[in-house]
């Protein structure tokens, strides 16, 4: 029988409250990298030594790299690369996110290239320039070929960009790509809302 993430994150919970080293040792026990990385991204959250921390996310990006496919691998490495720009790992972010969105690109399946290129946005968007390198070749896969999850990372990101002040017209072309007018509709509703 498979153990939950929820299982895991509260025994690895309640072993961090206590001790941030046996915490890390004990993920190392977690065989799914999609839980492995996530919840080292959330142990790195509680360490308090810089160096730790940055080395703890660093496990959990190699994590992520055990994951099946491109679009799972970018999806998840996304965890630790909010983290480092929580953080303050400039550097290191700019050099993930480079990474992770070189290898988004590198998926022949555009859905899933597009999925992947939506959650690189949702990671960068605090920060303009990488956000924007991510989002032109996120409207380019958006425009290249319709599936319906797209209006809705459209809708998504429209509204994120929109609370993180971004400029309409930016807006605009994100709202541009969205095919069904019931979508877009009530994405420009909402966007007025904010």
């Amino acid at each position: 029988m498979s153990i939950s993430y929820r299982n895991i994150r509260n025994q690895i919970k309640m072993i961090l409250s206590k001790n941030f080293s046996h915490a890390l040792k004990e993920s190392e026990n977690i065989s799914d990298p999609w839980i492995k990385t996530k919840i080292l991204t959330e142990i790195s959250q509680h360490c308090k030594d810089p160096k730790q921390q940055l080395a703890t996310i660093k496990k959990a990006f190699t994590s992520a790299l055990q994951c099946n496919d491109t679009n799972r691998t970018v999806n998840v490495s996304c965890w630790p690369l909010r983290e480092l720009y929580n953080l303050g790992f400039k550097e290191d972010f700019d050099k993930e996110s480079s990474r992770l969105l070189t290898l988004a690109l590198t998926d022949n399946f555009s859905i899933s290239r597009e999925n992947a290129l939506f959650s690189i946005c949702m990671s960068t968007v605090k920060d303009r320039n990488k956000f924007l390198i991510a989002l032109r070749h996120f409207i380019d896969t958006c425009n290249y070929r319709y599936f319906w999850r797209s209006d809705r990372d459209c809708y998504l990101l429209a509204l994120t960009m929109k609370e993180n002040n971004y400029d309409p017209s930016s807006v605009e072309m994100v709202l541009n790509c969205i095919k069904k007018p019931k979508i877009r509709k009530r994405a420009e509703q909402s966007l007025m809302l904010i």
